[in-house]
């Protein structure tokens, strides 16, 4: 396949989206390109672990691990004081084969795709990442399913303002998933 994360090419939109729903609804995840960047891991992400990953748990240090109250099954990878997960060893993974799911299938392309941006500084390499994302739009259907997307990025959001929703507000990833879903559900309603 070829390599288009150092172009920030993000693939076609539509394509993208439903490979996406696929993955929310218990499909496979979906292929990343992200070639050599490790944007996520270098900008101060806390990295959940289930507890019923019991390989990757087995390849991770005790000292670099720590729980969260009230984060139920999880377990969280740290990171050192320049944002780097603890995990990063000149630059790569040190447990790639075996890293933990939520690395898997974290897909960074979500934030560009709904409007909605993590909780970092626009300086952090995650932030650049994101916005050199670009999609492709070969059809008119792609333009309008991001238009949908973005909308329900937007009523999320003022729901979060009316409501303080805090299921909704635990992070910026939550709310853009959360957007994915409604605009599938919007698209049904319209019967795009």
């Amino acid at each position: 396949m070829k390599d288009l994360s150092e172009q920030g090419n993000a693939g076609p939109f539509s394509a993208w989206l439903a490979q996406t729903l696929a993955f929310l609804q218990g499909g496979e995840p979906v292929d990343v390109p992200c070639g050599s960047c490790t944007a996520c891991c270098t900008s101060g992400f806390y990295i959940a672990v289930s507890r019923q990953e019991t390989a990757t748990l087995k390849m991770i240090p005790d000292e670099f691990l720590f729980e969260i109250p009230g984060s139920g099954d999880a377990v969280y990878i740290g990171c050192d004081d320049r944002g780097h997960c603890l995990l990063l060893n000149e630059g790569r993974c040190s447990i790639y084969q075996d890293r933990p799911i939520a690395c898997r299938t974290f897909d960074c392309r979500i934030y560009t795709a709904t409007g909605i941006r993590p909780e970092k500084d626009n300086i952090s390499p995650i932030s650049c990442r994101i916005g050199s994302w670009m999609f492709e739009y070969p059809t008119k259907k792609d333009q309008v399913q991001q238009w949908i997307l973005q909308a329900a990025a937007l009523i999320l959001a003022s729901r979060l303002e009316i409501e303080e929703n805090p299921s909704l507000g635990e992070n910026s990833r939550v709310r853009a998933l959360g957007a994915i879903l409604l605009a599938e559900k919007i698209e049904q309603e319209v019967n795009l």
